[in-house]
């Protein structure tokens, strides 16, 4: 019994500033305990600096808030690598720090900490149910090795931080509420660790959670709220991580989400409104996830992708930016699956500079405009929906050559979609409905591709194609246009092929001297048709197709005379190109090789070993797509292909983005080509670096299979430059076994050059007169000649600015003659600095 008592007495201690039986202060109790006694304080103010160097226990005898401990000077309570608990107390320092722990393990619950914050170093702290308020420095800071838990804790009303990790210190913070900071709500620095769950930050005059450093530690936010931050809602740098899961983050002074640097962020189903800049800014080279997300009422961009930062959008719903939903500059990455955006008064998304993007399955309503890309490189949208939109609903700026699949763009309040110039857009599989002005618009300058497009119920043209414009139309529907269906301009060369206009006014108007190639298009339910229908129309007969309708009927016997080529006037049409010697001799001598297996058939002998598929190998611009079209139509008029079109296809309409893709993509196109050519130009893509570690195998594989399936119902063209070419055709054995001949297509010379713009100068009605042909030459003789030389196109382009700047000499003229007005001289030709791809 007496062993029993000597331990109550050694294992607690009171404490009492008056009373008998007690100590006067704690500091008298703690150095009368012995480790793991227990000191009991009665209510009244204790002031003293309390040093803790026992393990002991200090509770408020009457409850939390009747005891105050206050310091003499510094802080008020000093935990020295011991383990201690302090229970209840007021505890008021007189510096930034109020309490100090430094390798203990303390516990603090339900107290109150005011006039200074909390420091703990190394060892660990628990903070349980506290207050830690008018702080004169950060409300926590952790350092060191400290492993800090704060739960139902309020930080409120400091001069510094919030709570400040740094080291390699980890903290986790459970439903806390941190407000009313000078500085961050929390912040994270060097290799410190976070987490936070279920807490509140709020009024804060910086950041409200910023995570900073070069280290790996792990930084997580769960269902937290963060709300009326000073700048950033959160803040991600240097090369950290950060987990965000359903967060709010709500009227930042700045953006809601700032990540910057190499940091990667994940977030799930998070939410982030009125910012008054960004909803989500990245850049650097920062990455960022985020699925099923929500960005709403953003003063600035929504989401907001510069220099290198990448960004993946999974199912997220931005609304109501004043500026665009998402914006990719730099060279920013973009990728989007599902969502929706609406209410955006600039751009739903909008993809500039040398940015790129992948945008699946995504709606745009009720936006300034759709989706606009002004980018070099080759965005994929597919299966999109643009809707309500206040402009256009896609505009392709210029240079841009994205790929549009099965999209719809309807109730736009202009044009559907919008081609400018030099851009090789390719839609297929598209829906252009209910527009207020035409449906797709193909400005001058463009050469877009578009297969299987439906154009219903336009305020204006279906399509219209402007003066200078090409482009690919095929196996299109256009229908209920308030002008005509189809408009070609002035020298316009696109090819129509398969057309199908109905149920509209008038189905095609076209401008003086243009140059459309009707090929098997059909037209019904039309009140006015001038639209050719039937068998391909090129030249004369192309004259004979867009003429009246009572001179087309007496002259359909003549048209109908000369729609039967010949090999002989198709071999003539060759033999006019300029340069390429080398391939017109080839050409011909397969042209007689399969008239031979033609009539060996015919007399019931086997023909010899033919591959009629064949690699174009040749710098850009030296005439391998148009050499392309012609051996189709050869082949079609020797009776070895049904109808001889030619289908283009590079690397981006055969491989797909994820796996099971590629081979439904690379069938699809196959299909459009049989009866055919099908021409994929840069084939060496499909194999990039010699490498086979990509879906391109798949489409290589998927073509070897098809053409072996179909082998008398297509031919298959691949072209790219000579040395990439040798390296794709070995890189597989079905490759090389069917590509056994390959066409040299030579750069063009000097001469050759001049004679391509000569033939650019009749086709305009323009005369090159012998000092300017001779200034050509020069030009082209020292014009450099490496990777990016484009050949023909090169000439063409020269011959455009040679009309440009002839035009600008022309305007000063007061009254200029036809004769001036047709001519080029030798100071029109550009020189070498001035001139610039275009």
């Amino acid at each position: 019994m007496s062993w029993v008592v000597d331990e109550v007495r050694t294992t607690r201690q009171r404490v009492a500033a008056r009373g008998w039986g007690a100590h006067r202060s704690i500091s008298a109790a703690v150095r009368a305990a012995a480790d793991g006694s227990v000191i009991s304080v009665v209510p009244g103010q204790y002031t003293e600096t309390l040093v803790l160097d026992k393990a002991v226990t200090i509770v408020a005898e009457s409850g939390r808030g009747t005891v105050e401990l206050v310091a003499v000077a510094g802080p008020a309570l000093a935990v020295r690598g011991v383990t201690a608990t302090v229970r209840g107390l007021v505890i008021r320092g007189t510096d930034r720090a109020a309490v100090t722990s430094n390798g203990a393990v303390l516990s603090l619950e339900e107290c109150d900490v005011n006039g200074g914050g909390v420091e703990v170093f190394d060892g660990t702290a628990a903070l349980e149910a506290c207050r830690i308020q008018d702080s004169a420095g950060v409300g926590l800071h952790s350092g060191g090795s400290a492993r800090v838990t704060v739960r139902d804790t309020v930080i409120a009303r400091v001069a510094g931080h919030g709570a400040w990790l740094a080291g390699h210190s980890a903290a986790t913070f459970d439903e806390c509420d941190i407000s009313r900071t000078a500085g961050v709500g929390v912040l994270v620095e060097d290799s410190a660790a976070l987490r936070l769950t279920s807490c509140v930050v709020h009024e804060t005059e910086e950041d409200g959670v910023r995570v900073d450093g070069d280290a790996d530690a792990a930084v997580t936010l769960h269902e937290c709220e963060i709300r009326g931050a000073g700048a950033a809602g959160v803040r991600v740098a240097g090369r950290r991580t950060a987990e965000l899961t359903n967060c709010q983050v709500q009227q930042p002074t700045g953006s809601g989400l700032v990540v910057r640097g190499t940091a990667k962020v994940t977030g799930t189903g998070c939410t982030i409104t009125e910012p008054r800049a960004n909803g989500v800014y990245l850049a650097d080279d920062a990455e960022l996830t985020l699925a099923d997300g929500h960005v709403a009422r953003t003063a600035f961009t929504a989401v907001h992708i510069s220099d290198n930062a990448s960004a993946t959008l999974t199912n997220c719903r931005i609304e109501r930016a004043a500026e665009h939903a998402v914006r990719v500059i730099g060279r920013g990455m973009l990728h989007v699956d599902g969502g929706r955006i609406e209410e955006t008064a600039l751009a739903g998304i909008c993809v500039e500079d040398r940015g790129d993007a992948t945008i699946l399955g995504c709606t745009i309503a009720t936006a300034g405009t759709g989706i606009r890309i002004a980018t070099p490189h080759r965005p994929l949208l597919e299966n999109c929906t643009l809707t309500g939109i206040g402009g256009a609903g896609l505009e392709i700026r210029p240079g841009a050559a994205p790929t549009v699949r099965g999209t719809t763009v309807e109730h736009t309040a202009t044009a559907g979609v919008v081609c400018e110039e030099r851009t090789s857009a390719q839609l297929e599989d598209c829906t252009i409905a209910d527009t207020g002005a035409t449906g797709v618009v193909v400005c001058a300058g463009a050469n877009p591709v578009l297969r299987a497009v439906t154009i219903a119920r336009t305020g204006k043209n279906g399509l219209f194609i402007a003066d200078r414009a090409r482009g690919v139309f095929e196996d299109c529907d256009i229908s209920a246009s308030a002008l005509p269906a189809v408009h070609v301009g002035t020298a316009a060369t696109p090819v129509l092929r398969r057309l199908l206009v109905h149920d509209t006014d008038e189905d095609l108007s076209l401008a003086q001297d243009a140059g459309p190639e009707f090929e098997s298009c059909e037209s019904t339910g039309v009140a006015t048709s001038t639209l050719p229908t039937g068998r391909p129309t090129t030249g004369r007969r192309r004259a004979l197709a867009v003429a009246a309708p009572a001179e087309r009927s007496s002259a359909s016997t003549e048209q109908q005379e000369e729609s039967a080529e010949t090999l002989a006037d198709l071999l003539a049409e060759l033999d006019e190109l300029v340069g390429l010697d080398g391939v017109k001799r080839d050409v011909a001598a397969m042209a007689k090789l399969m008239q031979l297996v033609k009539r060996r058939e015919e007399a019931g002998l086997l023909p010899p070993p033919l591959s009629r598929h064949l690699v174009f190998a040749g710098n850009p611009g030296t005439g391998k797509t148009t050499v392309g079209r012609l051996y189709g139509r050869i082949l079609t008029t020797l009776g070895m292909l049904e109808s001889g079109h030619l289908v283009e296809a590079d690397r981006g309409s055969l491989v797909g983005e994820y796996v099971g893709h590629t081979a439904p993509k690379t069938t699809a196109v196959f299909r459009r080509a049989l009866g055919g050519v099908l021409f994929i130009d840069e084939a060496y893509a499909l194999t990039p670096d010699g490498r086979g570690n990509d879906f391109g195998q798949e489409a290589i594989s998927t073509l070897v299979k098809l053409m072996e399936d179909h082998r008398d119902q297509v031919v298959v063209i691949v072209a790219g430059y000579p040395g990439e070419m040798d390296q794709f055709v070995a890189s597989n054995p079905g490759l090389s076994s069917r590509f056994s001949r390959t066409l040299t297509f030579e750069d063009y010379t000097p001469v050759e050059m001049v004679r391509i713009v000569e033939h650019q100068a009749r086709s305009h009605q323009y005369e090159v007169p012998e000092p300017t042909r001779l200034s050509l030459a020069t030009f082209f003789d020292q014009s450099s000649r490496g990777r990016g030389f484009g050949n023909g196109r090169t000439a063409r382009q020269v011959f455009q600015r040679m009309t440009e700047n002839q035009a600008e000499r022309v305007a000063d003229l007061a009254d200029p003659d036809t004769a001036q007005l047709s001519l080029l001289l030798p100071e029109d030709v550009p020189d070498h600095e001035s001139e610039s791809p275009r």
